[in-house]
């Protein structure tokens, strides 16, 4: 088995128990690599002559259309895929492919959910969109320099996952962390329009503008509408239109990321919090918090802050 070696400044000891037995810590020495990354994750490439690929329970598995297109049946969802499509599939979850393009290409990345467990992922806020059950979907379609980077980001993780350079495990984890950063990324932030005479376009740019300055004070739809001189009716198809989300889910979003900071990057109290996001008790925060999330404020403090 070849051995790779890493000095302990480079070593962050709150990875998760599986990385730890790839990046273990030191007492100012090197040291000693003991478990292949490999096991924990695996990319494989999906087309039409290589079809088989196997869904492990344990394991995720984000699929990025490289060439081609496919239909996916996942559970009761059809998604047609296509290059440029990602798409997250929960443990247990197998998809079908139907009705798939001679020169379909699919890349998909199958990883343990133990690797979600850095201080990193959970800061971002990732679990809340990958947990079965989350309202919000885990599948994207990117324009066409967005795919290029997830693409890139895949073939930088296959070529540290299986090479043979020094601290190629090592430089897989992070890789491994920055395509989940990237991803969440890519998927989450609206598409800069450069059309400026799109209509749709300037008024889906405005309206983001409004929502990250005055999600404190405007929580409805019909506050950003009159704001624009428009209709809410009209604002909410245009934004669902332009970013495949709805307005509210934009200020929510914008409100909870606001939330989530405070909440594991400061010693603050739940009413500090909310009094800081203008909600009219800890109690309403906590109600907004728990059915954005599954959890209480104070439950994912326990979870998601760094000791």
């Amino acid at each position: 088995m070849e051995q790779s070696y890493l000095t302990d400044h480079f070593v962050d000891a709150r990875l998760p128990e599986s990385a730890q037995a790839i990046i273990a810590p030191g007492d100012n020495k090197a040291v000693k690599v003991k478990s292949h990354l490999d096991e924990l994750m695996t990319i494989h490439h999906h087309t039409n002559e290589n079809a088989l690929h196997y869904y492990h329970n344990t394991h995720y598995h984000l699929l990025l259309g490289k060439q081609g297109y496919t239909e996916i049946i996942a559970g009761n969802l059809l998604h047609n895929f296509a290059a440029g499509s990602m798409f997250l599939l929960s443990p247990g979850q197998k998809p079908d492919y139907q009705n798939s393009s001679d020169n379909v290409q699919i890349t998909i990345l199958s990883f343990h959910k133990k690797l979600l467990s850095s201080s990193l992922i959970k800061q971002a806020g990732i679990l809340e969109i990958i947990t079965p059950g989350e309202k919000v979907t885990p599948y994207c379609e990117l324009s066409a320099d967005r795919a290029r980077i997830m693409r890139e980001l895949f073939d930088k993780l296959e070529k540290e996952l299986y090479g043979t350079r020094i601290f190629h495990e090592q430089m897989a984890y992070l890789t491994f962390i920055e395509l989940m950063l990237q991803g969440y990324r890519v998927c989450t932030e609206p598409t800069l329009v450069s059309h400026t005479n799109n209509r749709a376009a300037q008024l889906t740019q405005q309206f983001l503008q409004l929502a990250d300055e005055h999600y404190l004070t405007k929580r409805t739809v019909q506050e950003y509408a009159d704001e624009l001189a428009v209709s809410a009716k009209y604002l909410s198809e245009v934004v669902k239109n332009e970013t495949g989300l709805s307005p509210l889910h934009h200020i929510h979003q914008r409100l909870f990321n606001e939330a989530r900071h405070w909440l594991v990057s400061a010693n603050l109290s739940i009413k500090e919090v909310a009094d800081k996001l203008r909600f009219d008790t800890p109690s309403h925060f906590s109600r907004f918090f728990k059915q954005y999330t599954g959890h209480n404020p104070t439950s994912y403090q326990l979870i998601h802050a760094v000791i």
